[in-house]
Order: structure tokens, then sequence, then C-alpha cells
């Protein structure tokens, strides 16, 4: 049984799940949806939001672990590159873009990104990305060799 969002969108796990904490920004809802429950039924807990405004609150109140972030919220890329401005650096960013170009690869390195994907993209791809975002510095190191 999951536990009922206080916001319409939000999505969590059972209270009982300890999984890692994604905080997915998505201004399409479908894409949203489905991201949401691709990665809460892998065991993730997930807290989605369609806004800035309101992926800076949801960070603010609970920080996550990992973000994925739309890049072009509501078709505007400063919006997306605003919510890593405004959160803490320490926590990784992977963005999801709908082209790719220099100027995308540049504003999104500048922002401090971990990684960033190109819509279409396959949901296990990102799944990897999140997986390797989660990992210590230190565990990455010795995983790369």
């Amino acid at each position: 049984m999951t536990d009922h969002a206080s916001d319409p969108g939000e999505q969590l796990l059972p209270a009982e799940s300890r999984g890692p904490r994604i905080l997915m920004v998505e201004d399409e809802e479908p894409l949203r949806s489905v991201l949401s429950e691709y990665f809460v039924e892998r065991g993730y807990n997930v807290e989605s939001r369609e806004s800035r405004i309101d992926a800076v609150t949801a960070f603010e109140r609970r920080p996550p672990d990992v973000m994925i972030v739309d890049l072009d919220l509501g078709g505007d890329p400063m919006e997306g590159l605003d919510v890593a401005r405004r959160t803490d650096h320490a926590i990784p960013v992977i963005f999801l873009a709908g082209h790719d170009d220099a100027d995308t690869a540049s504003a999104v390195r500048a922002a401090g990104a971990f990684d960033c994907l190109t819509k279409p993209f396959a949901f296990a791809q990102l799944r990897a990305i999140v997986d390797d975002a989660l990992l210590s510095p230190d565990e990455r190191r010795a995983i790369s060799g």
C-alpha cells in the first residue's frame, strides 16, 4: 500500500521503504508519472513536482539523494537550471533535455550537473545514471579502476 501524498503529483513509497530519495521535476505529466512509477517499482522513493517553485519548496522541506530535472520546464531552459542553482550543490542533478547542442552542454556544466540525457532516452540508461550519482566519489573511483 502506498502512502497518500499531501500534494497532487507527489508519489511516495510505503512508509517502511528506505530506498534512495529522488526529487523528479518534470512539467510533462505523462513522462513524470511514468518515470515516477518506473523508479518506485524498483525501490526508490520518488517525490515528483512539475514546477521550479514546487521543486525548490520540496527540496527545502526534505532534500533528496538525487534530482532529475527537466531542463526546459515550461519551455524555458532557465527554469530547469534555476532549480539546480537554488538547491544544495552537493546533491547530484541529472538534467533531461529536449535537444543536445553546445549551448545546452555548456549551461548544464555551468549549473554543476552530474549528467544530462537528451530525450528520448531509455529508462534503464537513466536508472544507471541515478545509481552512479548515488555512489560516493570513492565508490565511483573503485568501480572505474
